[in-house]
């Protein structure tokens, strides 16, 4: 239950990031807090997203910004860690990684999407998921959106980016 717990605030707050790496190259990262809301549980937490050619990396974070989690997607797979010493759970891609872990998949792209797009970013239905931009920073670009699926179980998951660069 609690890996289940900690892999599905992971993918809710469905973006990527580095710890203690030194910088990747070309990469654009957003910092931020997530809640999720569902009939059996709410969480909350802290997020880093890193999005860098042929790597995507979300970091769960603990209040002192230390690693709580990882998720990785590269071209050779994705990858699940409890911890950066943990070899992971590994699936062919990040959609095949949360229907083993969690039973579903979250619009993580599509959410990426928008926030590659900045102020070009325009709400969106992709499957049986809304993506909706509920405020934007003074640059235009999303500040705080909400991914919401109604059916077979209804999901929320409100993101709120703090930090983006």
């Amino acid at each position: 239950m609690m890996q289940r717990r900690l892999v599905l605030s992971a993918f809710a707050a469905a973006l990527l990031a580095a710890g203690c790496a030194a910088p990747l190259a070309n990469a654009r990262t957003w910092k931020g807090r997530f809640a999720l809301r569902s009939a059996k549980e709410n969480l909350s937490g802290r997020f880093e997203l890193t999005d860098a050619p042929d790597l995507l990396r979300l970091d769960l974070l603990t209040p002192l910004s230390g690693i709580l989690a990882r998720i990785e997607e590269t071209p050779h797979g994705a990858v699940f860690m409890k911890s950066l010493s943990d070899p992971g759970v590994k699936g062919k891609n990040l959609e095949a990684l949360m229907e083993s872990l969690l039973r579903f998949t979250l619009p993580v792209h599509d959410l990426l999407a928008l926030l590659r797009a900045g102020a070009a970013a325009r709400d969106l239905s992709s499957r049986n998921w809304q993506c909706r931009i509920l405020s934007r920073l003074p640059d235009g670009a999303p500040q705080r959106l909400r991914i919401e699926r109604a059916a077979p179980e209804a999901l929320q998951v409100t993101l709120f980016i703090d930090e983006a660069h």
